[in-house]
């Protein structure tokens, strides 16, 4: 651990290694390499850690009664009027920081753990976690989806009742026109989850039997036409500069590789993707196995070699090690953890932006319309490509 913070802390070793938490730096150290923080963020937070130790052992801020919130609200008050001497370090650092030193302060110490403040739930959360379970229970939406409903409706409803009781009734039509035009400063989109949200919670309010299916109609509809004709997906050539530009010699690569891999010759969808396990691929078949869908039906899929090399690879030289079962796995802090769908796409934006690609969408999707446009050109018919899709 010395060799870590000779690293970190360079001229002002010798500084450090005089403080009273000399140990516990080094116990922080070892605490966030275990977490898998990048070397960049590790040499960031150390030196924070080590300006924070020295206003601790000049007595700026005392371990009795210490909680995680105590030192991280000192370390935000301490930053703006800071005139210590080395060390000195960025404010973003020194603040961040302060939750994993408590951690092992609070270990290494015996600090009393903070006791965590109850607070009641507020009319509006209550309202929406009936919702969200209609929807789970009912509906049977994915949680992506439902993250996006309840993130709006979370706006909208704080927006107008606060932390008060919840009277949807005594709105009136022209402010709820406002509410959703309102959003199309952003973007239609925005306009449109808004409108959709808002629609859906009345429809289930209505059929709990309060009076607000007359509200229904006063939500505006809006309109938004993505694709004139079909959508576009990349030429065989932006293909070829795609799989080119991804760098296999290091396991982000190989992760990269099979991740596109999948996406543009299965035409899978970047959350089939992510939610993909170990035990779905039956390597001496040679198929696939995607257990979530859109549709909410699972499907068996030939593994292509080519696809079925790129998995293997990612699987022996660049996954780490990890109790989790899915194929694909964080490789920074949280290291093991399983990657959700917009990890997906920023792999492939990623990748994009490494072949020098300039497209109108840069997302995940764009490789799944490749895949059949790829078919098309092919001169399969439009009823294959939707079964081979997986559309109704």
């Amino acid at each position: 651990m010395d060799l870590m913070l000779d690293h970190f802390y360079g001229r002002i070793v010798a500084k450090v290694r005089e403080c009273r938490l000399s140990a516990d730096l080094e116990a922080l150290g070892t605490y966030l390499r275990n977490r898998g923080h990048r070397s960049s963020a590790l040499s960031g937070y150390m030196c924070g850690a080590a300006h924070l130790a020295a206003c601790i052992d000049r007595g700026l801020v005392s371990l009795d009664g210490l909680t995680a919130d105590g030192l991280q609200q000192f370390a935000r008050d301490h930053v703006r009027r800071c005139s210590c001497p080395r060390p000195r370090t960025k404010g973003s650092n020194f603040v961040s920081v302060a939750r994993h030193f408590y951690e092992v302060l609070q270990e290494r110490h015996g600090l009393a753990p903070a006791a965590s403040a109850t607070r009641n739930a507020t009319p509006v959360e209550m309202m929406l976690a009936r919702f969200d379970e209609h929807l789970r229970d009912d509906r049977g939406l994915r949680e992506a989806s439902r993250e996006i409903t309840i993130r709006q409706l979370e706006r909208v409803l704080g927006e107008r009742f606060g932390s008060g009781p919840v009277d949807i009734a005594c709105w009136i039509a022209e402010e709820i026109r406002h509410c959703v035009v309102k959003r199309t400063e952003y973007s239609l989109q925005a306009a449109k989850q808004r409108a959709s949200a808002m629609r859906s919670l009345f429809r289930f309010l209505a059929l709990k039997g309060e009076s607000v299916a007359h509200l229904v109609s006063a939500i505006p509809v809006v309109r938004r036409t993505r694709f004139p004709g079909l959508p576009r997906g990349l030429s065989e050539e932006q293909l070829g500069q795609l799989r080119r530009a991804i760098d296999v010699k290091t396991a982000i690569g190989l992760r990269a590789k099979a991740i596109i891999e999948c996406l543009v010759t299965l035409g899978l969808r970047a959350g089939e993707v992510a939610a993909l396990r170990l035990n779905d691929i039956d390597w001496r078949a040679g198929t696939l196995r995607v257990t979530t869908s859109k549709v909410r039906r699972g499907d068996i899929l030939p593994l292509p070699a080519h696809v079925g090399r790129a998995v293997a690879a990612y699987l022996r030289r660049g996954r780490p090690v990890t109790k989790r079962d899915r194929v694909f796995v964080r490789h920074y802090m949280p290291v093991g953890q399983p990657l959700h769908s917009k990890d997906v796409t920023s792999t492939v934006t990623r990748a994009f932006r490494r072949a020098g690609l300039r497209l109108p969408s840069m997302g995940a999707h764009v490789l799944r319309h490749t895949t059949a446009s790829r078919l098309v050109r092919a001169g399969v018919n439009f009823k294959q490509v939707a079964d081979i899709m997986r559309h109704r």
